[in-house]
């Protein structure tokens, strides 16, 4: 699987509800869905996925930049919810599809991943895998390290008769990986039950940021054991001390050329920005709107699965 700084070949998104008539957290949601798609597309290609009866709304939200494909989805989250694309000896993309159950049945119910009914779409061969697995949920430098977390993959909820070996398996066999590296916890609010790309996100090989919090916030001994896990693991570690709150700047997205970044409209924006233009010099920092998306319990990263490009 390659990094998500490797090339792509476009990118898919979402478009949000199965209302024609919203109330203003749905209106917002979908602004801001239309606003990444647009700016993202001045990067690389996008694909938005619309349910059935929702193309002509969402192609008048994003413009006539965005590719829009109407197909059943049950809900918007791509990275979980849609299969994870990875490369076959450098020169096929296939779909790693593995098994959705909305984050451990904690959240409403939605219909298992969309593999099945978006790939024959896409002309990309599915891999179905038996292993619950949400891309949230890690993350791969792509030179065959992963960042996992625990909590959220071998929790009694998503895999309840797999062994961390047997995950670790599935991790080489479907997605190339060599080791895998886990961490305990996600954040302690976390709807999903603790994501990776909440609190860490791979800037290089072998180089990772790590979302740090000062000694007296309730997070503080979990990211400490993150981030100690990381260092012992041989991992260059680049801390990232803007608070998670009220939305998880790490949540971003690696386009061509690109950081999308989720913004709040305040002073930490700005850290948030100067971190990350320091950490990838060659690619604009383009903001856009973090608190919708926050609101439903996400962020860019959250939204989004790129397509590598063989």
């Amino acid at each position: 699987m390659p990094a998500e700084w490797a090339p792509h070949e476009r990118c898919v998104v979402a478009w949000p509800g199965l209302h024609q008539v919203p109330d203003r957290k749905l209106a917002e949601a979908r602004d801001a869905h239309a606003e990444v798609a647009r700016k993202l597309s001045e990067f690389e290609a996008v694909l938005m996925l619309v349910y059935p009866g929702f193309g002509r709304q969402a192609e008048a939200a994003a413009g006539s930049t965005v590719d829009v494909l109407e197909v059943a989805l049950g809900t918007v989250w791509m990275r979980d919810t849609g299969p994870i694309f990875a490369v076959r000896g450098g020169a096929e993309v296939v779909a790693v599809d593995f098994r959705f159950n909305s984050w451990g049945r904690t959240l409403p119910p939605y219909e298992n991943s969309i593999g099945g009914r978006l790939c024959p779409r896409l002309g990309i061969e599915r891999v179905s895998v038996p292993y619950v697995l949400e891309g949230g949920a890690f993350t791969v430098d792509g030179e065959g390290t992963l960042v996992a977390i625990e909590a959220s993959i071998l929790s009694d909820d998503r895999n309840p008769d797999s062994s961390r070996g047997e995950l670790e398996g599935a991790f080489r066999r479907f997605l190339g990986v060599e080791r895998t590296v886990w961490l305990e916890h996600g954040l302690l609010d976390d709807r999903t039950g603790g994501h990776a790309d909440n609190v860490v996100a791979f800037a290089g090989p072998g180089r990772i940021l790590c979302q740090v919090v000062p000694d007296d916030d309730p997070n503080a001994k979990r990211l400490a054991a993150n981030r100690a896990r990381l260092e012992e693991a041989g991992l260059e570690v680049v801390p990232f001390d803007v608070p998670p709150s009220p939305i998880r700047y790490l949540n971003f997205y690696l386009g061509n050329g690109c950081v999308l970044l989720p913004v709040a409209g305040n002073l930490n924006d700005r850290r948030a920005i100067d971190i990350l233009r320091e950490v990838f010099p060659d690619r604009e920092v383009v903001g856009v709107p973090g608190l919708p998306l926050a609101a439903g319990g996400g962020g860019v990263h959250c939204i989004t699965q790129q397509i590598p490009r063989p």
